[in-house]
């Protein structure tokens, strides 16, 4: 059996998803955003690139969200969005 995925490129496997999807720097900022993730926060790739993550989300998560970022980069696994 072939791995149909083998020979695609990140990128192309990035900007061909469907869903928003962005990637992070260990610093909170966004590094790219998929071209979903563009068309749905209303960003260029130049707009949101640099960005701190936390400044497109809602005023009440943002505090929050810093303790998460950082306990995750310090034990990485995978999180559930609707447990945060």
């Amino acid at each position: 059996m072939t791995d149909p995925l083998k020979g695609l490129s990140f990128h192309t496997l990035f900007d061909a998803a469907a869903d928003a999807m962005l990637l992070i720097d260990d610093t909170g900022h966004v590094v790219q955003a998929n071209p979903v993730a563009l068309q749905l926060l209303d960003y260029t790739q130049e707009e949101i690139t640099g960005l701190e993550v936390e400044a497109l989300m809602p005023p009440q998560y943002r505090d929050r969200h810093h303790h998460y970022r950082d306990t995750f980069y310090g034990k990485p696994e995978k999180l559930s969005l609707i447990h945060i």
